[in-house]
């Protein structure tokens, strides 16, 4: 993440990642599908696209 993030320092990216991505996951680090979905649904729309896949077919949800 801190690639991604650019010139963060290290507390900042653990800032972004506690807020903005370990919220949309289970506590045992498993996706959490209902919310991944809208969000799938929700950007499809905001491209003006469709949503063509769920998000149990994005994600890996079985070892």
């Amino acid at each position: 993440m801190q690639t991604f993030l650019g010139g963060h320092t290290p507390d900042e990216v653990r800032a972004h990642y506690d807020a903005f991505i370990s919220p949309h996951f289970s506590s045992d680090g498993q996706v959490d599908l209902a919310i991944a979905d809208a969000a799938i649904t929700a950007v499809a729309a905001e491209l003006g696209v469709p949503a063509a896949f769920t998000a149990a077919e994005f994600y890996r949800t079985t070892l």
